[in-house]
């Protein structure tokens, strides 16, 4: 049965799933800030793919009104950067209605928590299911507003609902739809699997003579060394033994790519060398990028807040953070994902385990 998909985002992964859903024969809505971009994609009538998706997929409508399209949707696809979640949560709350499904695709590091927690907040009273994932299904670039290229589809991809106990339910509607989609224990499981936290920043960091030239290079084929991947491999020990601290058994950061893209190679250099879906992908060209402002403060320093919690050390999340934080100064993390804005301020690692579960406060429910 078709569904009506609203897409909040028309940069890369927005105009991707367009044209994944309209392969697929799904109703689809769009909606972004930039007005250029939401003429252009209304005069062509939809969205133009290459690579793993080939053809002309047309949608609905493009619009620059959030209100009409959370009313025009069954399904919220948000595929927008994780700093931009908390103003997008507080924008379509009021709107929201029963049984509407919120999907953050990906929800970084505790999206999923911070919608949550925003909701709240805000007295929306609609029961609606917020379901993170773990990564962007696909490897993609925008060449144009109306025009993408989509280099490889993840062949594996783990989501969670917060509450978990609503994950199943969520996945007997969507699987049909995305059948790469599995179900994750849950939401913390799905957040601490955030492997860009580990491939963005560091290498970002050791590539500065690039940046500050402007030099173009390709982050991943340029960037990720087997000398830089001796930092990535400490740093995603401690993403793992955080998640170990909850119960939960993380993947390493090479398990999630043989998953993902069914890489070869032993070392994580290697493999980021096999991927052919990192090919073209570009590095950062200035101090005030995404890996920088977006993924350490909703990636690692929210990894870093359940540490905490968990009394788990972590050194080279600590560096890293404080290395950026340097570089682009510390008004850029005002809006990190911390323990309060997460909503698990207070908690222990049992009560965290049970927020998970049943997005009920442990202390509350006695």
């Amino acid at each position: 049965m078709s569904k009506r998909f609203g897409i909040i985002g028309a940069g890369n992964g927005g105009h991707a799933f367009a044209a994944y859903l309209g392969k697929k024969g799904q109703s689809v809505y769009m909606y972004d800030i930039d007005e250029s971009v939401i003429e252009k994609i209304n005069d062509q009538g939809g969205i133009q793919a290459d690579g793993e998706i080939e053809g002309f997929f047309p949608i609905e409508k493009a619009t620059g009104n959030l209100e009409e399209l959370v009313q025009c949707s069954d399904i919220i696809m948000v595929v927008t950067p994780s700093n931009a979640h908390r103003i997008i949560a507080s924008n379509i709350a009021p709107y929201l209605r029963e049984d509407q499904i919120v999907i953050l695709n990906p929800g970084s590091t505790g999206g999923a928590l911070e919608f949550h927690k925003i909701f709240q907040d805000q007295n929306c009273t609609a029961q609606v299911t917020i379901v993170e994932t773990q990564s962007l299904l696909f490897a993609c670039r925008l060449n144009r507003p109306g025009y993408v290229s989509i280099y490889g589809i993840k062949k594996e991809l783990p989501f969670s609902a917060i509450p978990s106990n609503q994950s199943e339910s969520a996945y007997e509607l969507l699987r049909p739809i995305f059948p790469e989609w599995t179900v994750g224990k849950n939401v913390l499981e799905i957040s601490l699997g955030n492997i860009n936290a580990v491939l963005h920043p560091a290498p970002s960091l050791f590539s500065l003579t690039h940046i500050a030239t402007t030099k173009p290079f390709l982050h991943y084929k340029e960037g990720i060394t087997s000398s830089v991947e001796a930092v990535l491999e400490k740093l995603d020990r401690e993403r793992v033994e955080i998640g170990s601290a909850y119960g939960l058994t993380i993947p390493t950061t090479k398990e999630s790519l043989k998953k993902f893209y069914d890489v070869k190679g032993e070392t994580l250099s290697e493999m980021v060398q096999s991927n052919k879906a990192y090919d073209t992908i570009t590095g950062a060209s200035s101090l005030t990028n995404r890996y920088f402002l977006e993924d350490v403060p909703m990636g690692l320093i929210p990894m870093r807040e359940l540490g905490k919690i968990a009394g788990v050390q972590t050194p080279m999340m600590d560096a890293i953070i404080h290395l950026v934080e340097s570089l682009v100064g510390s008004e850029a993390f005002v809006h990190a994902r911390t323990l309060r804005k997460l909503g698990l301020d207070g908690m222990d690692v049992d009560s965290v385990n049970f927020f998970m579960e049943t997005g009920m406060n442990y202390q509350l429910s006695k």
